[in-house]
């Protein structure tokens, strides 16, 4: 499909250019792509996933992936001034170090859920000098992503659910 619409594409642009008279390709029908249903992770499969893994940090980073949407490098990027308990949102915005993948903030509800996980992540960090990120990997620093989502893959391998999933399948 790619390989036939990129050929007849670019006969069409050498067309304009007046270097052939015709295009090869334009009697060729490209065939519609076959819509796949994506995967569905439950909150039963997605418990196993959480029970197997054996970092508090990955769990809870896990949980917050779950029930938000939010993309892997909204989460590791996340920071405590974007998280506001009182109003349970979370903002998720543009800095100069991230940017989101379509370049717009949004407001994602806090369920209550989560608003225990965040304040008992809140908490740990109280006497620390530590607490500019949320999830904070095993030196005290900011999750890398390929860590995380090598992390979470290794969950899944050793639960019984669809081998299938990958931490996007958590959007």
């Amino acid at each position: 499909r790619m390989y036939l619409r990129t050929l007849k594409a670019a006969f069409n642009r050498a067309i304009d250019w007046e270097y052939v008279e015709r295009n090869p390709f334009c009697k060729i029908k490209v065939s519609k792509q076959i819509k796949v249903m994506p995967i569905f992770l439950n909150e039963y499969d997605f418990q196993k996933i959480v029970d197997i893994t054996n970092r508090y940090s990955l769990r809870e980073l896990f949980t917050v992936a779950f029930y938000t949407g939010m993309r892997l490098g909204e989460i590791v990027n996340l920071r405590w001034e974007d998280v506001n308990l009182e109003d349970r949102i979370i903002v998720v915005k543009n800095t100069s170090t991230f940017m989101t993948k379509n370049k717009k903030d949004r407001i994602i509800p806090i369920s209550k859920k989560l608003l225990e996980i965040f304040y008992s992540l809140k908490n740990k960090i109280i006497d620390s000098n530590h607490g500019v990120y949320v999830f904070l990997g095993p030196r005290r620093l900011k999750f890398n992503a390929d860590y995380v989502t090598k992390k979470f893959k290794d969950a899944v391998k050793l639960s019984t659910i669809n081998q299938e999933v990958h931490f996007h399948t958590l959007r």
